[in-house]
C-alpha cells in the first residue's frame, strides 16, 4: 500500500497530525524561491512571457545579503536559485551562489535552466559555486520538437552543453546532481518514452511533469489523467513557499508570474514576519474553508495535478 494513499486510513490521528503539520509549516518556508532575474532568453510556448506586465530586472546583492541574514540558524531546507526567467543571464549567478552557500552552508541550492548558455565558462563555474542541483529542462528529444516548444533555443547547442556539463562534473568528481525534465503535454507526448531512455543512466534524475496553465492564462495540455480534476484540498504551497521577486517583494504564488497579490518586501519585513503575518495569513485560510473563487489566480489555477495524490493531499 502506498504510503500517501496509507494516511487516510489512520483513522483520528490524522486531524492531530494535520494540524501538527500546519503548525510546523507556518514557522519558516521549508523552500525559498529567488527570482534573480525575469529576464529570458526563451520564448516557450507554455510560458506566459508575452503577459507578463511587470518590469525587467536583476536581483541585487542588497536583497541576497538581507535573505541570508533572515535565514541565518532558520529552518528553511532549500533555496531554488531562479525564479520566473532564465537565471544565467544574471552577471553575478557564480557570485551569488558562493555567497548564500557560505553564508547558509546546510541549506539545498538548487538552479534549473534551459542551458542554452551554459557554456564551459559557467558550467565550471557552476561546478566550483555550491550549487548542489541543476535541473536542465528539455521538453523533447527530437529538434523538431524541442524547437516547436522551446522557441528561441538551439537544440544542439542544448544538448551539447548538457553533455558537456556532466562529463566535467564527473571528471571533477563532483557531487552537484544534474536532472533532466520534461513536461508532458500534446506536443511532446510521443516522446516522453524516448526521452526516459534517452536520458536514464546518462542524467542523475529524469522527471517528467504536467502541464501548467498558470492561473488558467492557457488551456490545459494535460495528457495524464490525475486523481484530482480540481482543488478540493488546501494548495500545498502557502505553507511550504516562499517566492521572493528580483526587487525584493514576496508574491504569494510562483504561479502568479505577474505579482498581482503581493504579500511584504523583505527589505522592509523580515522572511519570518512576512511568513506568519496577517495578509499570508487570511490568504491560508482562505484555502483551508475551500474558497479559491475570492482568490483569482488560485481559482483558475491547475497545481492540483502536481498535488494529486501526495501526503499533503491526503492529510486533508
Amino acid at each position: 500500500m502506498r504510503f500517501n494513499s496509507a494516511v487516510r486510513l489512520i483513522g483520528p490521528l490524522r486531524r492531530p497530525l494535520r494540524n501538527y503539520i500546519l503548525s510546523k509549516r507556518l514557522r519558516f518556508p521549508k523552500l525559498i524561491s529567488l527570482e534573480l532575474t525575469n529576464a529570458c532568453n526563451a520564448r516557450c510556448v507554455m510560458c506566459p512571457r508575452d503577459q507578463m506586465s511587470r518590469k525587467i530586472g536583476t536581483m541585487g546583492m542588497d536583497v541576497i545579503e538581507k535573505l541570508c541574514r533572515d535565514a541565518y540558524k532558520k529552518p528553511v531546507q532549500k533555496i531554488n536559485m531562479f525564479g520566473f526567467g532564465e537565471s544565467l543571464l544574471h552577471p553575478r549567478l557564480i557570485e551569488i551562489i558562493g555567497y548564500v552557500k557560505k553564508s547558509l552552508p546546510g541549506v539545498e541550492l538548487n538552479l534549473s535552466t534551459n542551458a542554452q548558455l551554459l557554456d564551459d565558462r559557467l558550467a565550471s563555474g557552476l561546478l566550483a559555486s555550491g550549487i548542489d542541483r541543476i535541473n536542465i529542462d528539455i521538453d523533447g528529444v527530437t529538434k523538431g520538437t524541442y524547437e516547436q516548444v522551446r522557441k528561441q533555443l538551439k537544440f544542439e547547442t542544448v544538448i551539447a552543453n548538457i553533455n558537456n556539463l556532466i562529463q566535467m562534473r564527473n571528471k571533477l568528481h563532483s557531487r552537484v546532481v544534474v536532472s533532466v525534465t520534461i513536461i508532458e503535454m500534446d506536443l511532446t507526448k510521443a516522446e516522453v518514452k524516448p526521452f526516459q531512455r534517452l536520458w536514464s543512466g546518462v542524467a542523475d534524475i529524469v522527471y517528467v511533469n504536467h502541464y501548467n496553465t498558470w492561473t488558467g492564462v492557457f488551456p490545459d495540455r494535460n495528457t495524464r489523467k490525475v486523481k484530482l480534476n480540481k482543488f478540493n484540498v488546501p494548495c500545498k504551497n502557502p505553507w511550504r513557499e516562499m517566492i521572493v521577486n528580483y526587487n525584493g517583494s514576496i508574491a504569494f504564488c510562483c504561479m502568479d508570474f505577474n505579482s498581482t497579490v503581493v504579500i511584504g518586501n523583505i527589505m522592509e519585513q523580515t522572511i519570518e514576519e512576512i511568513w506568519r503575518g496577517e495578509k499570508m495569513e487570511n490568504l491560508r485560510r482562505l484555502h483551508l474553508q475551500g474558497r479559491y473563487n475570492e482568490i483569482p489566480i488560485c481559482s483558475r489555477c491547475n497545481e492540483f495535478v502536481f498535488q494529486s495524490d501526495t501526503f499533503w493531499a491526503n492529510l486533508f
